[in-house]
């Protein structure tokens, strides 16, 4: 059933149609470091967080959600931006609470109250897209190409229940883990200086000397290997995802030690990301070990977004987000550390929120 499912949910987050995201993708990040000063300190996690939110939720649920609009929130059970953001985060934090006790008192309990809250902001939104003018495009967002396979076929995969929640997942899912895996980024490229003038210099051969981009189009990312090189080797070293846990259907034998049905088994790409006899000197931040010619990283030894019938669905708009994302700033902005950042390490490993770096603009135009 899941396999079936993820079969079905693939379309809308992967090839063409992902490809046919890219403007918005671009003109939101654009419109976003706009808003950067041009000479000063951020607080990095919190900066990235507001545009990637901005990014996600057209792409998954089909609306924008203007604050200074108020016509935006009409027949919605949430009334602003904050509102809604508020609602994930307790969701989020009562994801992993302790006590499964379903009270205001608990983490787990409030969390589970904000789900709920959620889920009555998601049936909204389907009732909102269902009566928009016009016929169901399934390629403009993830809800809309749901929605079009259920009207296809009523008896399908693509049930009211499954299309709420998966709507519910995947914008929890792909804002909190493309926002640390930008802020990562960031990090990870002041600190090798010779990775930034290396990333600059594919950027020129791909895109000229222009100095007006405004958007990087697939074909440009495609060409980014090493800026896809850079991501993947972030990913290895701070990868988002923590463990994954899987529980036993039946019992199995592996490398001669007996693990019995029922028992949980944990994959944590922290461990098997530092493992020598997968990565060499796997302390060193190098994304040359994600080209060709070296090719480390192979199936189930680099699993930042799991692996098998279970992987993430969301692993190649990740991707592709960031890769945006990080060429407009590398075309814009340059940025300095100050001092170390403190990661928040569990349920995902992200820069905590009063983390600051300095910005400068490259005083180039981003607008055509």
């Amino acid at each position: 059933m899941h396999r079936q499912r993820k079969n079905a949910l693939a379309p809308g987050l992967s090839g063409r149609v992902l490809d046919g995201y890219t403007p918005h993708i671009n003109q939101v990040i654009v419109h976003g470091i706009q808003d950067w000063p041009t000479s000063s300190r951020i607080a990095l996690y919190p900066a990235v967080e507001k545009i990637c939110f901005d990014v996600l939720v057209p792409l998954l649920l089909g609306i924008s959600l203007d604050d200074s609009e108020p016509a935006t929130f009409t027949g919605l059970p949430v009334s602003s931006k904050a509102e809604l953001k508020a609602l994930y985060k307790t969701y989020f934090d009562g994801f992993y609470g302790l006590f499964k006790w379903k009270s205001r008192f608990t983490k787990y309990g409030r969390g589970f109250s904000a789900r709920a809250g959620l889920l009555d902001f998601m049936r909204a939104v389907v009732v909102r897209r269902r009566q928009a003018e016009g016929a169901i495009n399934p390629t403009a967002d993830f809800l809309f190409m749901m929605l079009s396979s259920q009207q296809e076929n009523p008896d399908g995969v693509f049930s009211e229940i499954l299309i709420v929640n998966q709507c519910l997942l995947q914008l929890w899912a792909s804002h909190y883990e493309i926002s640390g895996l930008v802020s990562s980024l960031i990090y990870q490229i002041a600190r090798h200086p010779q990775v930034l003038q290396r990333l600059r210099e594919e950027q020129k051969q791909v895109v000229g000397e222009k100095s007006n981009v405004s958007i990087f189009s697939p074909e440009h990312l495609k060409q980014m290997i090493f800026l896809e090189a850079t991501i993947k080797e972030t990913l290895r070293t701070l990868p988002p995802s923590s463990t994954a846990n899987r529980r036993l259907t039946k019992s199995v034998v592996l490398d001669n030690v007996l693990y019995k049905k029922g028992r949980t088994i944990i994959a944590e790409p922290r461990i098997a990301h530092i493992m020598s006899e997968h990565f060499c000197e796997p302390e060193v931040f190098a994304p040359e070990r994600f080209l060709p010619e070296r090719a480390e990283g192979k199936m189930y030894e680099f699993i930042p977004f799991g692996g098998g019938v279970h992987a993430c669905l969301g692993a190649q708009m990740a991707i592709a987000v960031t890769k945006i994302f990080a060429s407009h700033l590398l075309h814009t902005f340059d940025w300095n550390l100050i001092g170390e950042p403190k990661f928040v390490q569990f349920p995902l490993k992200k820069i905590r929120d009063d983390y600051q770096i300095d910005i400068s603009s490259l005083n180039k135009s981003i607008l055509n």
